[in-house]
């Protein structure tokens, strides 16, 4: 194992016992765009179970906005069978509407918030009370920046944060 790797796994193992982000017996919906950020995520809680006293499942979730090419689904689904993660797939036509006349904000808002509430949908559905979400250091830091310039506030995400009433985490 590499030193980048053991370092990955003691960083992300202090995140998640630090914010006792993951209790036995949970059911955890992956968001997987299938870039690096998400694909690492799946990697290491799939691995984590194989190290873990407790046990807990994923479904990661995949939500085609409409951009992706052939074999993206066969893709992912391989790549989550190989790991013995449940898979499930969407196409939508979120960037469609996003960029269409419907939309007077901005593309990417749109995008993003269709996404998110689909996401707590499926968690609901599926569920799964627990969302895990790709994001790191530089996405807060991105976020605080949007924050302050678009909204005039102060804020980033927190690293685990209740909504509904205690019903979904993420």
């Amino acid at each position: 194992m590499t030193y980048l790797t053991k370092e990955f796994q003691r960083l992300a193992g202090r995140a998640v016992s630090g914010y006792n982000m993951i209790q036995a017996e949970d059911h955890i919906l992956v968001g997987l765009s299938g870039g690096k950020d998400s694909v690492a995520l799946l990697w290491y809680l799939t691995e984590r179970r194989s190290r873990v006293p407790i046990r807990y499942r994923m479904t990661a979730v995949h939500l085609d906005m409409g951009y992706n090419g052939p074999g993206v689904r066969e893709e992912l689904g391989a790549l989550c069978a190989a790991w013995g993660v449940d898979f499930h797939y969407e196409t939508t036509d979120y960037a469609i509407r996003a960029h269409s006349a419907e939309n007077r904000e901005n593309p990417c808002f749109l995008c993003a918030r269709l996404r998110r509430r689909r996401l707590f949908e499926l968690a609901r559905d599926l569920d799964a009370p627990k969302v895990a979400l790709g994001h790191h250091r530089d996405d807060l830091g991105e976020t605080l920046l949007l924050n302050i310039l678009f909204s005039g506030e102060i804020s980033s995400m927190k690293p685990v944060q209740s909504f509904f009433g205690g019903r979904l985490t993420i």
